[in-house]
């Protein structure tokens, strides 16, 4: 109902305002508060709804500081990678029958549904000779 206000260090606002272009290409539009370090979110990804905003940019931002996303690289590509990281759903988490079949629609639906965003394998498609070989 009303919008969430972010509120960073100098160096932290810095790296956002930097970032604020291909965020925005992702659909997280912000707008820079009189403030420095303040900023206003306008909109979020509707994938994304789910998770507020200063726990995507937070994320975005360690990052960024760890070398996850490197300045060489695509920044928007590592940046929706990191994005897709933090609104997986968590290990452990248990989902009802629903949950699972949309789950299981989306990622088929994929372009490389057998890879993570950061392309690990996250199935694997065992031909019955060697599911029966692994069982001798």
């Amino acid at each position: 109902l009303f919008p969430e206000e972010l509120h960073y260090s100098n160096e932290d606002a810095v790296l956002v305002r930097e970032m604020m272009n291909e965020l925005k290409e992702v659909g997280l539009v912000l707008e820079q508060l009189n403030d420095e370090g303040s900023f206003r979110v306008i909109s979020v990804p509707s994938q994304l709804s789910g998770i507020s905003a200063a726990t995507l940019i937070d994320g975005l931002l360690y990052d960024y500081k760890n070398g996850v996303i490197d300045a060489q690289g695509s920044v928007k590509e590592q940046m929706v990678r990191s994005m897709a990281a933090q609104g997986a759903i968590p290990y452990g988490r248990y989902l009802a029958n629903e949950e699972m079949s949309d789950l299981f629609d989306r990622l088929f639906a994929c372009e490389t549904p057998n890879y993570s965003p950061s392309g690990k394998p996250v199935i694997a498609i065992i031909d019955s000779l060697d599911l029966e070989s692994r069982f001798k």
